[in-house]
């Protein structure tokens, strides 16, 4: 009998021309125009195009981290508005941040800070075709450089990973065992006063994330000195886990997207020398 009244009430609303969708579609609130995002759209012809004219105007989506218009947030607006616009889904590319690249989550775009997003050409044999790093803020947002191909940084991320220096030279003192045990004990005793009640779930959650990078960190000291040198034929999987035991971040130059400053994880692994 309840679905019954439910089928019968979206029969009526459908009757009178009334949508369905419990959330508010953009331009139902007061302050939003969506006719301003379908004008956008027919002005560029495209929804990157118009995602990048809104956020030039100042024009602000109802959600959105960033603040910024997204090509497929814009696409929700104009195929609600005009049901002559295609339906075509492009494909999807690698998510923001994988490690199916050698540097990934290393690079940040030098203009706005988002990762930059590896891809690979889609030419020449399967698996091959050049590897490049791009911002996805940059075609709706002014950027000086988007994107970067991976061939163009590498030398320099080989010359500068070169100056790692190798097990013997790296004080063993960093007490991986003992840091690793007093973690686990920190973890447990988080984990007891959250099921005693003393703490909240928020603040559990909090307490539990910490702890769990400092165990990351402590893993990538065991990494860089488990692996002292890299062979570039590894896979670009086995490399990533390598270079971001390594650095933290590398960080690029606006304009020409060449790495100008490499943030160790541990500073004193660098040697100021080149390979030794």
């Amino acid at each position: 009998m309840a679905s019954e009244r439910v089928r019968a009430a979206n029969a009526a609303k459908l009757a009178r021309g009334e949508s369905l969708a419990t959330v508010p579609r953009y331009g139902d609130r007061v302050g939003e125009d969506s006719s301003v995002v379908l004008a956008a759209f027919t002005e560029t012809g495209s929804y990157s195009g118009a995602a990048r004219t809104l956020n030039e105007r100042g024009i602000k989506p109802r959600n959105s981290k960033r603040g910024v218009w997204w090509p497929s947030s814009v696409a929700t607006v104009v195929k609600r508005l005009d049901s002559t616009v295609t339906s075509h889904r492009p494909s999807r590319g690698y998510k923001a941040g994988g490690s199916d690249f050698a540097l990934a989550r290393l690079l940040r775009c030098p203009t706005c800070g988002t990762l930059l997003t590896g891809t690979r050409d889609r030419v020449g044999a399967e698996g091959g075709g050049r590897v490049r790093y791009s911002c996805r803020l940059g075609s709706v947002t002014p950027h000086a450089r988007t994107s970067v191909s991976e061939h163009l940084i590498l030398k320099a991320v080989k010359l500068e990973a070169a100056r790692l220096r190798t097990p013997s030279e790296i004080e063993q003192s960093f007490g991986d065992d003992a840091a690793r045990a007093e973690l686990g004990a920190r973890r447990t005793r988080i984990l007891d006063l959250y099921e005693a009640g003393h703490i909240d779930r928020a603040d559990f959650s909090t307490r539990i994330a910490a702890v769990d990078r400092e165990l990351a960190a402590v893993d990538a000291r065991r990494v860089v000195v488990a692996v002292p040198r890299i062979d570039w034929s590894w896979d670009p999987k086995r490399l990533n886990s390598v270079l971001r035991a390594l650095f933290e971040q590398i960080t690029l130059d606006p304009v020409t997207f060449q790495p100008v400053r490499f943030e160790w994880t541990v500073p004193e692994w660098r040697s100021q020398m080149g390979q030794l």
